[in-house]
């Protein structure tokens, strides 16, 4: 609304930059605060400089976990071709783009805004909607016995310090924001999510022109995951 005449393309891109823009920012913070730490407090153990980088790793998980049907949604609609009714022997986008003729888009046309967009939409799919749950699967697959004991711990109020929680406590305190909901034989139940999300958006984009329909499958991805 503050920009009304901004392009859809160059919103497309500030749409998914801002998960790298985001980690950038935090990426400084985590630098400047380790120097800051280092040469003006003088600290020198490493437990004591890179304290605050394992929140900075958790928030930037759940910031991602947020964005990620906002991203998948955007991505996956630079594919989403329909007909025209009647057709006119081309398909157009869902978007609408002040630099194609009367606002629609063309699909498939070289050079142009739908085509220009598709060479990002498909490295974006392996980054972001394929890359961040496989992100999560390592860190499920990786930390699994950690992640137990330390729901184990929590369920009886314990494993807030290093004492109470020697094996686990980095664990928690980096990652306990993709699992700390769960049973602790359910470690895995965050990816779940995520996927769910995944098939959401799919629905919504596929069948956007058929709202019952999209409604039905859309309760049905719901209960299939409880």
């Amino acid at each position: 609304c503050l920009v009304p005449n901004l392009e859809y393309e160059h919103k497309w891109y500030g749409y998914q930059a801002l998960p790298i823009i985001v980690s950038v920012i935090l990426g400084l913070y985590i630098v400047l605060h380790f120097l800051f730490k280092r040469f003006f407090l003088c600290q020198k153990k490493k437990r004591l400089t890179c304290s605050h980088a394992s929140p900075i790793v958790g928030l930037q998980l759940i910031l991602m976990y947020y964005l990620y049907m906002m991203l998948a949604r955007r991505i996956l609609y630079i594919f989403n071709c329909v007909d025209t009714d009647p057709s006119d022997g081309y398909q157009y986008t869902e978007f609408t783009s002040i630099e194609c003729e009367g606002g629609m888009c063309r699909c498939w046309v070289e050079g142009g805004v739908q085509m220009r967009l598709v060479y990002f939409a498909i490295p974006a799919i392996f980054l972001y909607i394929i890359g961040f749950p496989a992100y999560i699967f390592y860190i499920v697959k990786t930390f699994k016995n950690e992640i137990k004991e330390d729901q184990l711990l929590r369920a009886q109020d314990l494993g807030d310090t290093v004492a109470e929680n020697p094996f686990a406590y980095h664990v928690r305190v980096r990652y306990h924001r993709i699992y700390y909901h769960f049973k602790p034989s359910k470690t895995y139940w965050f990816l779940y999510v995520i996927f769910r999300k995944f098939w959401i958006v799919m629905v919504g984009v596929i069948l956007r022109e058929q709202p019952g329909f999209q409604l039905s499958l859309t309760q049905l991805v719901l209960f299939c995951k409880h």
